[in-house]
């Protein structure tokens, strides 16, 4: 790009310079040509007018060869000016498809139907490069086979100054495509960053909500481990230890869930700034449509590259703020993990205390009811002995063996306790030690009632 502007400077330079020449050739005829004439107007004799004549003459055909000169200058100027419309014609023809291909890999790599837009509007700006190009080159050739004309008549440079123009027009026609095919990449590339952070967006969202789920499961976890934890001070047992982690690892969760929402609401209002700096880009794209001049061209491109590299930056921002989001959501799991099984590690030392304590009521009750149905037995044996009626006999016999039938009972019961409690003891599984305790509790009730 440097060595084609140091050309173009350097043809201009060379054209310019010619012109320069040849004006100044006109410039100094024209004088010659006054000077003759004064000369002529101030003859004194025969002799010095026929002199003045002569270099009149001699002026005027000096004047009209730089006539001449100034029109071949003008007209090669003109022509100059076609060959640079040319180029530069071309080299937008150039960055067109360049910028052109950009977009359809976008849009074929991404298949973000916002991008496939901008790829079917780049193939048309692009187009129009390619036939503004087209008409350049055509205009300078005309320019070109005119100038041989032009020259030889050496009247005047106008005709060739049209084609020229025309040249002109055509090239800026042909930047002001390939600027706009440029800027497609540019929304392109924003349509798909916009794309993408949506679901960024949605996806950290979601991880917050699943983190706030976890928390809520640490959260039962911990008064889980609470209430196992109250069984077991009434047992004589503490599970202290596992409430505490439990509720560290609820806190925890908390926190990963609270930090997961923060993250996930940074990605939302990263994602609406992606947006807004993609409507930038299309307005910009709007901006190069009515531009008028070259200015207004690379000031709409500036805006659309410049809002495009803002939308990165803040697809970046969302995206690490919805990692973030998703990393706690891990964390908020696992301290949800930990907490159930500090809850569940509490359920298990609880119910072991309770199985134990519920075989040791019931062995009690047992040895307290058989000791009352010796007494029974005794009490009976003494009323047999004694002059009581047979009637009241009979009845103590009766009550001795209902009493020993209760405290067989008690002794099964017992027996039922302690094997349940063995269980739980015994037991690895919380759920199992649970049901062997709540097997003993039973047991020990029955033994109770019994006694």
């Amino acid at each position: 790009a440097n060595a084609k502007e140091q050309q173009d400077s350097e043809t201009a330079k060379t054209v310019a310079t010619l012109k320069n020449k040849a004006d100044a050739a006109a410039k100094k005829a024209k004088e010659e040509v006054g000077k003759a004439e004064t000369a002529v107007k101030d003859a004194k004799s025969t002799e010095d007018l026929n002199v003045a004549k002569q270099k009149a003459t001699a002026a005027e055909t000096a004047a009209k060869d730089a006539k001449k000169e100034q029109v071949k200058a003008e007209i090669a100027a003109e022509v100059a000016k076609a060959k640079v419309a040319k180029e530069e014609a071309e080299e937008a023809q150039k960055t067109a498809e360049a910028a052109k291909k950009i977009v359809d890999k976008i849009a074929q790599d991404t298949k973000v139907p916002e991008a496939q837009r901008e790829a079917k509007l780049a193939t048309q700006t692009a187009s129009k490069a390619t036939e503004a190009a087209t008409e350049a080159g055509k205009k300078a050739q005309e320019a070109e086979e005119s100038s041989k004309e032009a020259e030889e008549k050496a009247e005047t440079s106008d005709a060739v100054k049209g084609k020229a123009d025309a040249a002109e027009k055509a090239a800026g026609e042909a930047k002001k495509a390939s600027i706009e095919t440029e800027i497609a990449i540019e929304v392109a590339k924003a349509e798909v960053l916009n794309a993408e952070v949506k679901k960024t967006a949605q996806e950290a969202e979601k991880d917050a909500t699943e983190a706030k789920e976890q928390a809520e499961k640490a959260k039962a976890a911990a008064e889980e481990a609470k209430t196992h934890g109250e069984k077991a001070e009434k047992v004589g047992e503490s599970t202290k230890a596992h409430s505490d982690e439990a509720q560290q690892e609820n806190k925890n969760a908390k926190d990963a869930s609270e930090e997961a929402e923060n993250r996930a609401v940074d990605a939302l209002e990263e994602a609406y700034a992606v947006e807004a700096h993609l409507a930038r880009t299309k307005n910009a794209a709007e901006s190069a449509k009515s531009a008028t001049d070259m200015s207004e061209l690379e000031k709409a491109k500036e805006e659309a590259i410049d809002a495009a590299n803002i939308a990165h930056q803040k697809w970046l921002k969302a995206t690490q703020a919805a990692t973030i989001a998703k990393e706690k959501k891990e964390a908020a799991k696992v301290a949800a993990e930990k907490a159930q099984k500090e809850a569940t590690a509490a359920k298990l030392k609880a119910a072991k205390a309770e199985a134990k304590k519920a075989e040791t009521e019931a062995v009690k009750a047992a040895v307290e009811a058989r000791a009352a149905a010796e007494e029974a037995k005794q009490e009976a044996a003494k009323v047999g002995a004694s002059k009581e009626p047979q009637e009241t006999k009979n009845k103590a016999n009766v009550e001795a063996e209902a009493t020993g039938n209760e405290a067989k009972k008690a002794e099964d019961a017992a027996e039922e306790a302690k094997e349940a409690a063995k269980k739980a003891n015994e037991a690895t599984d919380a759920n199992v030690a649970r049901s062997e305790a709540d097997k003993a509790i039973a047991a020990a009730k029955k033994a109770k009632k019994a006694r």
